[in-house]
């Protein structure tokens, strides 16, 4: 699996990877970072999606794996718990 996400911006359906990003210097603080979508070039509108593969839902909820891992999901794809 691997770390999905989608732009939230209004009217904007980018989807892609933490690489495509668009990056730049903050203007008020030389020690920070601004992070924008590459399609609507909105800044903090992006979120991470489910991880699930073929599902591109933002991310709600997520848990551990076997491996010792921990994936984030959506609510369609959270472990169900079992009574």
């Amino acid at each position: 699996m691997s770390e999905k996400y989608v732009c939230t911006g209004r009217r904007c359906s980018w989807r892609g990877a933490l690489n495509e990003w668009l990056t730049a210097p903050n203007p008020f603080d030389p020690t920070d970072t601004l992070y924008g979508c590459p399609a609507c070039k909105r800044v903090d509108s992006i979120q991470q999606a489910c991880e699930i593969d073929g599902c591109f839902e933002l991310s709600t909820c997520g848990t551990p794996t076997k491996d010792g891992g921990y994936i984030r999901t959506c609510g369609k794809h959270m472990p169900k718990v079992l009574a």
